[in-house]
């Protein structure tokens, strides 16, 4: 049985930790298949999430995923997988994320291969990510995050984050930011009765999330 099915969870729940729960839901009620993604010096198979870079030194975020499931929503399929921020300072404000990758119609003899390319380069800036979350570290609040369905760089569009925003009203309490900033955010999502401080969402939120996530998978 896989060790996150057997974590104990607590009565609130950051955004980060509400994710994992949410994926450990969505993991348990459709059939799956684990495919182990290569790990090469304790780095797992990356997306570049936030960049900070110039011509002197190298400073990326990055999500990393070292497995994905294959899973069915009715009948479309999908690979989803549980990411984790890693990487030096553009890393910080973020803490993990559900990734969704379209499954090849015809069966692959390197599979996993292809999936190593739908990672990376094809879900940097969030591209393939349903949701992911803040972390809670310095000034961060860990609440969930969507992105948007507008142009992310070059030719790159998420094509979930307006889906489920339609889904969250009354809900939770969507916040929207008042310009398209650097990431790309559509929308914060917390509880309806937030009101400042760190977001903490309740068992009924994880739920909630988890049927959206499905209903957005199934069509």
């Amino acid at each position: 049985m896989l060790k996150f099915l057997k974590r104990k969870f607590k009565r609130d729940f950051s955004g980060g930790e509400l994710l994992e729960r949410v994926f450990d839901s969505l993991v348990r009620k459709t059939s799956y298949q684990q495919i182990d993604l290569p790990v090469d010096e304790d780095w797992g198979v990356c997306a570049i999430i936030s960049n900070d870079s110039d011509a002197h030194r190298t400073r990326r975020g990055f999500m990393e995923y070292r497995n994905l499931f294959i899973c069915e929503f009715e009948k479309n399929i999908w690979a989803i997988g549980l990411g984790q921020s890693r990487g030096s300072y553009p890393a910080r404000p973020y803490c993990n994320d559900i990734i969704a990758l379209k499954t090849p119609k015809e069966p692959k003899e390197e599979i996993t291969n292809y999936f190593i390319n739908q990672i990376y380069p094809e879900s940097n800036h969030f591209k393939n990510s349903l949701v992911h979350s803040a972390s809670t570290e310095l000034t961060h609040d860990g609440s969930l995050r969507l992105v948007g369905a507008w142009k992310i760089s070059r030719d790159e569009w998420n094509p979930f984050g307006e889906k489920i925003l339609s889904l969250v009203e009354g809900k939770f309490r969507v916040v929207k930011p008042s310009f398209v900033d650097r990431e790309n955010l559509l929308a914060k999502l917390y509880p309806l009765d937030y009101k400042e401080g760190d977001a903490l969402y309740s068992r009924n939120h994880s739920k909630i999330l988890t049927d959206i996530l499905t209903n957005v998978l199934s069509y």
